[in-house]
């Protein structure tokens, strides 16, 4: 798989045409789709990566996993971010007890789904 069919599989993923795409970034109508005979400059992939929040040598070589982030989670990010340390920390905190609370609450539902007898 080449440059352009990851990101075609990307623009799939975030559902957005190369088209659009090209038009949001600044990149020339129908520049993507020569990339795989042609070379792009490096200003014009580190956008494309930028915008799909995955590394530049995933795009290049697929040999990265692709990590996408959502808007939501990228706002959530940004939020966090906006916190002092200890409050950061205590963020952490409360969703590491939040998740505990998770697990136990699913352990115990599968238990009782397993300990009923048949009639």
């Amino acid at each position: 798989m080449g440059v352009v069919e990851r990101i075609q599989e990307l623009c799939l993923q975030k559902n957005i045409k190369i088209r659009p795409l090209e038009e949001q970034l600044g990149i020339a109508n129908g520049s993507i789709k020569k990339w795989n005979t042609s070379s792009p400059s490096c200003d014009r992939i580190l956008k494309v990566a930028n915008f799909f929040n995955v590394s530049v040598d995933w795009l290049l070589t697929g040999e990265q996993k692709a990590f996408v982030i959502t808007s939501s989670e990228m706002e959530l990010l940004k939020l966090y971010n906006d916190l002092s340390d200890d409050d950061q920390e205590e963020i952490i905190e409360i969703v590491e007890l939040k998740l505990r609370r998770q697990r136990l609450k699913n352990s115990d539902n599968n238990s009782s789904s397993t300990d009923e007898n048949p009639i």
